[in-house]
């Protein structure tokens, strides 16, 4: 008698990801906003492949490195825009 080597015969899909929202609906807009805050293309290249490949955990150490990249006097809301839109929304 053969036993099924199958992991999809005890009705189990495989798919242990619980969070309902699908990886690729966070890794796209997470891709765009980091494109969009890059000043070259290759620090946009290098981060996006990051993202891609380490997901949250990159996505993190991107946001903490932008925040580091404030001054103690911006408000956090600021971290959304690229360094020149900064500029221009801080001016009076």
């Amino acid at each position: 008698m053969a036993i099924p080597t199958d992991d999809s015969a005890d009705g189990d899909s495989g798919d242990d990801d619980d969070s309902g929202i699908p990886a690729t609906a966070v890794a796209i807009p997470a891709t765009v906003w980091v494109a969009y805050k890059e000043s070259s293309r290759f620090s946009a290249f290098f981060w996006i492949i990051l993202l891609i490949c380490f997901g949250s955990i990159a996505t993190c150490v991107y946001i903490v490195r932008e925040l580091f990249y404030l001054s103690p006097h911006q408000h956090i809301s600021l971290i959304i825009f690229s360094k020149s839109d900064r500029q221009v929304l801080q001016s009076p």
